[in-house]
């Protein structure tokens, strides 16, 4: 009886495979465990701005400035795309260098997508990766996550971790001249209630 209901609740078949989380079942809902992926693997060595990361990072402050100046938009338009493809670039091979090659491609476009959401979306107050906001952290993960990206339960489970590490790679690079700890920490207090939501989306898309 027991094995049974153990059977039930961790059904093998939605388990994911390599991955340190497991999905239960209640009453036809999965609920993914907060996964503590990048401290358990992560390399504690500081990675130094390279000439090229540096690069990157003088580009991407001059689209912020873009931004809080209101800048022409076709000169915004024709720097974004280089930005965003140095920094996803850069970020890709930090994660290579700190050992997080298993899953840097996911990571690598939940930062992407999150990129996206800050510098091209419409937004009522002006909002780079340094100035972002709970509301507009909340907005990317609860609705244009969900709504842009289609994938399995447990990859969503990683937007948190991907966007921990994104900020990490930042202060590293030094975009951001102090650890970001307003934002991850405002990343840390809704990923219970991200995950609540996940449970919830994927409850009504099989009913």
């Amino acid at each position: 009886m027991i094995i049974e209901r153990e059977e039930s609740l961790f059904n093998r078949e939605m388990q994911p495979k390599g991955i340190p989380v497991m999905f239960i079942r209640e009453e036809a809902l999965y609920i993914g465990t907060r996964l503590n992926y990048e401290s358990a693997t992560l390399s504690f060595k500081t990675i130094h701005p390279t000439a090229d990361d540096l690069k990157v990072i003088h580009n991407l402050n001059r689209l912020d400035q873009y931004i809080i100046r209101s800048a022409d938009y076709d000169k915004y338009v024709e720097l974004l795309w280089d930005v965003q493809h140095g920094c996803l670039e850069r970020f890709h091979l930090w994660l290579t260098n700190k050992g997080l090659k298993e899953y840097q491609d996911r990571f690598v476009n939940f930062a992407d997508t999150y990129f996206t959401f800050v510098y091209s979306c419409g937004h009522e107050d002006p909002v780079t990766l340094k100035s972002i906001t709970r509301k507009y952290l909340i907005e990317f993960m609860a609705l244009y996550l969900l709504k842009n990206a289609s994938m399995e339960l447990w990859e969503y489970i990683l937007c948190p971790v991907s966007l921990r590490l994104f900020y990490k790679f930042l202060i590293e690079k030094r975009y951001l001249t102090k650890t970001p700890d307003r934002v991850i920490g405002q990343i840390d207090e809704f990923e219970p209630e991200f995950i609540e939501i996940l449970g919830e989306d994927f409850l009504k898309g099989a009913s």
